[in-house]
C-alpha cells in the first residue's frame, strides 16, 4: 500500500476543521466566515502550528476560489453576463 501524501492529510485537516467550526459558529450564532477567520489565525504558524506549510495552503485556498468562481458563473444567466 503506498503511503498517502501530506498534501492529502492537510486537505482533510482543513475539511475538519471547517466542519467543526461551522458546527461551533451555528451554536454560537456567529457567522461562518469570522469562524473560520479565527480559526486559521489560532491554527496558522503564528500560534498553533498545525498548519506550517502556507504555500501548500495557497495553492488549495486557489482552488477553493476557482470553484466558487465556477459555481457562481452557473447560477449567472447569460444577459447579465453580457451587461457586465
Amino acid at each position: 500500500m503506498e503511503a498517502v501524501p501530506g498534501q492529502f492529510w492537510e486537505i482533510l485537516y482543513f475539511l475538519g476543521t471547517a466542519i467543526f467550526i461551522s458546527i461551533i459558529c451555528g451554536k454560537l450564532k456567529v457567522t461562518s466566515a469570522l469562524g473560520y477567520l479565527v480559526a486559521g489565525v489560532i491554527l496558522g504558524p503564528y500560534a498553533v502550528n498545525l498548519f506550517n506549510n502556507v504555500e501548500a495552503s495557497k495553492h488549495i485556498a486557489e482552488f477553493g476560489v476557482v470553484f466558487l468562481l465556477f459555481t457562481i458563473g452557473l447560477e449567472l444567466p447569460w444577459e447579465r453576463l453580457q451587461e457586465l
